[in-house]
Order: C-alpha cells, then sequence, then structure tokens
C-alpha cells in the first residue's frame, strides 16, 4: 500500500510539474459575454476575433510568451478599442474592457487537443456589464485561430515542448490525467496554494 500511494504521489507531481510548464507558456483568452442573450453571444464572437486579430497583429513579433504577454499588456487599450469597434459595427454600443490576470479555468477540450484546469495568465475581454456565458482560446502560441489539424505545429512553433504538446493531445488517457489535475486544482485551491 507503501508504495502504491509513493507512485500515485509521484504521478501526482509529474502531472502539476508539466501543468505548471504548460500555463508558463501559454496566453488564454477568456471573453464574457454582456449577456446570455442569443444576440449578447453572436457579438461575442465578433468581439472574440476582433480582438484575436488586433493581439495577432501585436505579436507578430514577439520572442516568447513572456514577451508577448508583455505586449498584450502594453496594448490593452488597442485591444479594447478593437472589441468596442466589432461591436459598434453591429450597432452596439457596450464598452468592453481588457485585462491581463491570473485565472483558474477548468478542464477545456478544442478540437484536437485540451487543456488541463488550473491556473493560467489570460487576456480578459468583457463586454458590457460581462454577466453571460464566456467563451475560452488560446492566444499564445495562437491556438484560436489554427486548424485543427495544425495546433501541434503551432504549439511546437510557439516553444512547446514535446512533453507539455503530449499533455494537450487528446487521447483516451487525457480524461483520467486531467481528471487527477482537476483534483488537483481544487486541492491547491482549497488550501490556498500552488504545488
Amino acid at each position: 500500500m507503501l508504495v502504491l500511494s509513493a507512485i500515485v504521489i509521484l504521478w501526482c507531481a509529474c502531472l502539476s510539474v508539466q501543468r505548471a510548464s504548460l500555463a508558463a507558456k501559454l496566453v488564454r483568452l477568456h471573453v464574457v459575454a454582456a449577456s446570455d442573450d442569443p444576440a449578447d453571444q453572436g457579438r461575442k464572437s465578433a468581439v472574440r476575433n476582433a480582438v484575436l486579430a488586433e493581439a495577432q497583429t501585436l505579436l507578430s513579433d514577439a520572442p516568447d510568451a513572456a514577451g508577448a504577454e508583455a505586449i498584450l499588456g502594453e496594448n490593452l487599450e488597442a485591444l479594447a478599442r478593437a472589441g468596442a469597434e466589432a461591436l459598434a459595427e453591429v450597432g452596439c454600443g457596450d464598452a468592453v474592457t481588457v485585462s491581463l490576470e491570473e485565472r483558474f479555468f477548468p478542464t477545456k477540450y478544442y478540437d484536437g487537443f485540451a487543456l488541463p484546469a488550473g491556473r493560467y495568465r489570460a487576456l480578459r475581454v468583457e463586454i458590457g456589464p460581462g454577466e453571460g456565458h464566456n467563451g475560452w482560446c488560446v492566444v499564445v502560441p495562437s491556438l484560436c485561430v489554427s486548424a485543427a489539424s495544425e495546433w501541434r505545429d503551432v504549439a511546437a512553433a510557439g516553444g512547446l515542448s514535446g512533453d507539455e504538446i503530449a499533455l494537450m493531445e487528446d487521447t483516451g488517457e487525457v480524461e483520467l490525467r486531467f481528471k487527477t489535475l482537476e483534483w488537483l486544482g481544487e486541492l491547491e485551491r482549497w488550501l490556498g496554494s500552488d504545488f
């Protein structure tokens, strides 16, 4: 029993280290709609697309995730303006606020890959009062706009290691690994610290 416990603890520690390494190389995008009204949810997509387009222009020469994060932090107003212009084009005058912050994200499955639950740096875009459902993707590396078949190449070009890419691969094994990481994330939040 002691050996089994040691193996489980070691496995959890390895997963936690992989997740932390992955999180350090990503900036997630978190867009919160004004409300759950279908029109507001539709506008959320327009804002997301405008903010992503502006971010990609700004990040064209970013050397790595840390450099990209610094560039995004310096251009929050330009990103908010891009989102507000997208709203104005569809006749909506809601405010758009953009911030760069650390947030806890649940496990999220995308087309072809998945990200484990945990704390990530995020570009948070809030539309109006921000009381609607939200949407997530990854702005650094640019996984939001990549085709499902290309995400591995984009992730590798963005500086992710083979182990980090393997952690993201949506295989049958992902479910157990990510459930373990979700449990660890809840434990971290309950204890008020990170491993």
